[in-house]
């Protein structure tokens, strides 16, 4: 399955999303940094997949160039912790996203 472009209105948006994410990160089987084309890629499991509709297909983030690393160590960060998304982490990233980007 390819991966779906999002690009998230608002930070609330982007927050929305980055708590579900954590709160079911059992359903990622990777976050990668796809340097040829500044993605950040979200790949979702079988089971997530096959759910229907959007929420359930892989999908990626525009970042602007020269931003990709930060971006990458702040949903790291995110995805690591056993607590829930700080909201300086999603305001820092959602700065980072490519709004133009394809």
């Amino acid at each position: 399955m390819g991966f779906v472009r999002r690009v998230p209105k608002s930070i609330g948006e982007l927050e929305e999303s980055v708590t579900k994410l954590a709160k079911n990160k059992s359903h990622i089987n990777s976050v990668k940094v796809n340097e040829s084309n500044n993605h950040i890629e979200v790949d979702l499991d079988w089971s997530a997949n096959n759910m229907g509709g959007d929420a359930g297909k892989d999908f990626y983030l525009p970042i602007k160039r020269g931003k990709l690393r930060e971006a990458k160590e702040i949903v790291d960060r995110m995805m690591g912790g056993g607590h829930a998304p700080v909201r300086a982490d999603i305001t820092s990233l959602f700065d980072m996203i490519d709004p133009q980007g394809s």
